[in-house]
C-alpha cells in the first residue's frame, strides 16, 4: 500500500468520526438549551445533519485494511459513547412532546420544520450510527 493512500484512508476515517461526534454532541446539547425562538434553529440544522451524519460516519471503516490503525482508532468511539445517553433523552422528550402533547421541541408549532418526523429521523440515525460503531469495533477486536 503507498504512503498517500495510507494517509488517506486514515485523514478519511478521522473526518468521520470527527463528524460522527459533533452530530452525537450536538443532539446531546440540543434539549439542554434554553427554548427561545432561536431553538428552533439547532433543531433544523439536525434534522438534515442526521442522515449526512449516517452517510459520512461510514468513513470511520476506511482503516479496515490497515489493521493495527484500525484496532487504535477504534478507541475514538468511547467518546461519542459518553454522549449517548443524553442523545436518547433529547429524543424521547421531543418524541413525547410530538407525540403525547401535540407541539414540537421547546413549544414550537409542529407545522413549522417537519417537527413531527423529526423524533423518528433521530431515532433511526442515532440506531444506524450505533451499530456502524458496534461493527466497526467488532471488526478491529479480529
Amino acid at each position: 500500500m503507498r504512503f498517500a493512500e495510507v494517509f488517506l484512508r486514515i485523514g478519511c476515517s478521522l473526518v468521520g468520526w470527527m463528524i460522527l461526534i459533533t452530530y452525537v454532541v450536538w443532539l446531546a446539547v440540543a434539549g439542554r438549551i434554553a427554548c427561545n425562538e432561536d431553538a428552533a434553529e439547532l433543531y433544523h440544522l439536525l434534522l438534515f445533519a442526521a442522515p449526512i451524519a449516517m452517510f459520512l460516519a461510514l468513513m470511520i471503516r476506511a482503516t479496515r485494511v490497515l489493521p493495527e490503525i484500525h484496532r487504535t482508532m477504534r478507541w475514538i468511539g468511547l467518546f461519542p459513547a459518553l454522549f449517548l445517553p443524553n442523545a436518547v433523552i433529547t429524543i424521547g422528550t421531543a418524541a413525547r412532546s410530538v407525540f403525547v402533547s401535540g407541539t414540537g421541541p421547546c413549544g414550537i408549532g409542529l407545522a413549522e420544520g417537519g417537527f413531527p418526523v423529526w423524533p423518528v429521523v433521530q431515532a433511526i440515525a442515532l440506531l444506524g450510527i450505533v451499530a456502524l460503531v458496534v461493527i466497526n469495533w467488532r471488526a478491529a477486536r479480529d
